[in-house]
């Protein structure tokens, strides 16, 4: 059984200059370094996170031209739920678990015509959620719990008069990505998808020191690609195209030595236009590398994501 991802459609991404925002004097030093290693900022445009993602999961029914009620499952990925500061900061307490799935239940699936759709709702997983949102949408199609599961990733910037949790500094836009996961509408051909996670990394999380960090991040690379190694016979370098999550400069030279590839080989396109994005990176690069023509059928891209404390790849092939 082939699984495909089809459909990726993205709306209410905000644009707006950094000097629009509120931000404390501790934080300008971030923003500033952030923004000269090609971040950017942005500005609110929604409420709350279902509201942020009526737009895309319409848009990306449109396009594929499925019937609504032929949506058997959505599933909700989302980082603003996985820190208790994000919800209490991020959101004012307006996304939370029961508030999404109430707000997919009671409004934009019924008014998109999703009668038939039940909800889930994925978080907890730092930067490499979208592995695991991935993996959970390939087991409902492949158990035949569910035929077409649309997978929507929102997620919401503070209110920039509040001060910047360290845990959501790249957080500078309010974004939302939509797209089908099914075995029966043709699109990007899921291929693999590899996820490890590090104890030591997530214990030096919040240590402040960087050295040891960094150390732990080049172990838990090397791990990694061990065992993408031995769940696909090859190393991640010669999974064809290497897209990484839009990280800093320095996480970059260390995912490059730790993976072996050379820095010209790890591309992050979205970079500069939407700084980092958490989930969405990977799939906002794959689109935009798709409209430019930089990529054709048939080629093959790993989406790299790499976490505070988790890494993960999903393996592409392109119609």
């Amino acid at each position: 059984m082939n699984t495909h991802i089809a459909g990726i459609a993205v709306a209410n991404i905000a644009q707006s200059p950094i000097e629009s925002l509120a931000v404390e004097p501790g934080q300008r030093e971030l923003v500033r370094f952030l923004k000269l290693d090609g971040f950017q900022n942005y500005a609110h445009t929604a409420d709350d996170i279902a509201t942020l993602a009526a737009d895309p999961l319409r848009k990306c029914i449109s396009d594929i031209g499925i019937r609504p009620e032929d949506i058997d499952a959505i599933l909700f990925c989302t980082e603003c739920l996985w820190n208790n500061d994000l919800i209490q900061h991020s959101t004012d307490g307006k996304d939370t678990f029961e508030s999404i799935r109430d707000s997919l239940l009671n409004a934009t699936l019924v008014e998109l015509g999703m009668c038939n759709a039940h909800p889930y709702v994925s978080a907890f997983s730092a930067c490499s959620n979208l592995v695991t949102t991935l993996r959970v949408a390939r087991n409902l199609i492949e158990t035949k719990e569910h035929n077409n599961v649309l997978v929507v990733i929102a997620e919401r910037q503070m209110p920039g008069t509040q001060r910047i949790p360290s845990n959501a500094a790249y957080v500078f836009s309010d974004m939302a990505l939509a797209f089908l996961v099914s075995d029966q509408h043709r699109g990007y051909q899921l291929s693999h998808l590899v996820s490890h996670t590090s104890a030591a990394m997530f214990r030096t999380k919040h240590s402040g020191d960087t050295l040891q960090q960094g150390k732990e991040l080049l172990v838990a690379l090397s791990t990694f690609d061990e065992k993408v190694r031995h769940r696909t016979g090859r190393p991640l370098r010669d999974h064809g195209i290497v897209v990484c999550d839009n990280v800093s400069s320095m996480m970059a030279s260390l995912v490059c030595r730790g993976l072996s590839i050379a820095d010209r080989e790890l591309l992050m396109p979205t970079k500069a236009d939407y700084g980092h994005a958490f989930s969405m990176d990977g799939f906002l690069s794959l689109r935009k590398l798709r409209l430019e023509g930089k990529l054709g059928a048939g080629d093959v891209v790993s989406l790299l994501s790499v976490g505070p404390w988790a890494l993960g790849l999903i393996v592409v092939v392109l119609p």
